[in-house]
């Protein structure tokens, strides 16, 4: 204490010398000094100092959100918010300090962000979860799910591997649709084309040009023109052709201008099977040399075999296409 009552610091000194004049003007150059121009808040840099002229040592200390004034009010340091039990971790969470903060994680055998939630992972222990060997485990609230990897396919618990996805592990034609089973897989051909799915030709469909009529055969066996639902599977021979509807082949059985019409039959390799489509669009048989026509004209959708007519008879005229619309 000096001889005006001023306290000074022990590690400031002073601003009046050894055995200077106490005078007024001492005094005000004093009551002018701050304190915290000499950082005494530490770490220098850190801690927030304010002057408090008058009062206690003329400053007081505080500290950034994070940190805790130690060493009698001077040093900020880190609050360490784990010790003290002043964080948010989850129960099954484990918390981390860290500089002015703290993390939190969830324990081994548990997942989530540590804080809100940390659940049992079920993905992590073999014995939690049924998952295949060949599927991914994705943890869900409460449980978990299974999906095959790819290159296989199943749902997750089973795996099979995936012979369609693989053009080297199957042999399906390109035009048919390959579908996995249990260890293997089966091609099928896709519509407007035909055969067993690994060797797949176009389905043709003949169609009279009287309109959207294309050939088909009745419950009877017997053919006939309709909408076209039924595939023609078209088999070719050179110029000539046999005509195959769900297994059986069409068949003149010899007779011209009425009498006993055309039919459906177990597909042989006669003559009296084989047709031919004129430049006239004739649809022309090879054994006979008649032409099919409908019966009644364009608005009949019974076949006879009559004597070709060249293109004078609509109702004797077809045309190969692709699709039955």
């Amino acid at each position: 204490m000096n001889a005006i009552g001023i306290l000074c610091l022990a590690a400031w000194s002073c601003l009046l010398g050894s055995g200077a004049a106490a005078d007024s003007d001492s005094y005000l150059h004093m009551a002018e000094f701050h304190v915290c121009q000499h950082s005494p808040c530490l770490p220098k840099g850190v801690g927030i100092c304010r002057n408090t002229p008058g009062v206690g040592p003329g400053f007081q200390c505080s500290c950034p959100h994070g940190l805790n004034l130690l060493q009698g009010g001077r040093y900020c340091g880190d609050l360490d918010e784990c010790s003290w039990g002043l964080h948010n971790c989850h129960g099954n969470a484990t918390c981390t300090n860290s500089p002015y903060s703290f993390s939190c994680a969830c324990n081994n055998g548990f997942w989530g962000d540590g804080q809100s939630s940390c659940n049992v992972d079920h993905c992590g222990n073999p014995s939690l979860n049924n998952c295949h060997a060949s599927a991914t485990c994705t943890n869900t609230v409460g449980s978990f799910s299974c999906a095959c990897n790819n290159g296989y396919f199943g749902d997750g618990v089973t795996c099979h591997v995936d012979h369609c996805s693989n053009p080297s592990l199957n042999n399906c034609h390109t035009n048919a649709t390959c579908t996995n089973t249990a260890g293997s897989f089966t091609c099928a051909c896709k519509g407007g084309f035909s055969g067993d799915g690994i060797t797949c030709t176009p389905t043709t469909y003949l169609k009279s040009t009287c309109g959207p009529k294309f050939l088909e055969k009745d419950g009877n066996d017997n053919p006939r023109v309709g909408t076209g639902t039924q595939l023609n599977i078209i088999h070719r021979s050179g110029s000539y052709f046999s005509i195959d509807i769900g297994g059986k082949c069409l068949q003149d059985r010899g007779q011209c201008n009425g009498g006993q019409g055309p039919t459906f039959t177990s597909c042989s390799t006669g003559d009296d099977q084989q047709f031919e489509l004129t430049s006239d669009k004739e649809l022309k048989s090879k054994d006979t040399s008649c032409c099919f026509d409908i019966s009644g004209g364009c608005t009949g959708s019974s076949l006879l075999f009559y004597s070709c007519d060249g293109a004078n008879k609509q109702n004797q005229q077809f045309e190969f296409v692709n699709s039955n619309t």
